[in-house]
């Protein structure tokens, strides 16, 4: 496993961050000698990938949001993510 990835954003939740069709490079590896912070972008795996920003933390568990709150389907719907669900950080847009 590579600890930089490719994402293609799909959807509208990190307008205005991030748009549909935005690329951004992810670090699998951020979170090994470091703890995940408020304000953190990340990808998260629920299913499916999802990006996120850290709103809130409680011990094991991360309440995310979009930047979008309209159109973002996040812990105000799923309630709070656990933290083994993180996939990594978002390092830039590429």
């Amino acid at each position: 496993m590579l600890p930089l990835f490719k994402f293609k954003i799909e959807g509208n939740s990190m307008i205005p961050t991030f748009n549909p069709g935005d690329v951004i490079l992810v670090n699998r590896l951020s979170y090994l000698l470091s703890k995940p912070k408020i304000g953190d972008i990340v990808v998260l795996k629920r299913g499916r990938y999802i990006i996120k920003r850290i709103a809130k933390i409680k011990k094991k568990k991360l309440f995310v949001a979009g930047d979008n709150k309209r159109e973002s389907t996040d812990s105000r719907s799923f309630d709070w993510a656990d933290k083994k669900e993180l996939v990594g950080k978002v390092m830039l847009k590429i």
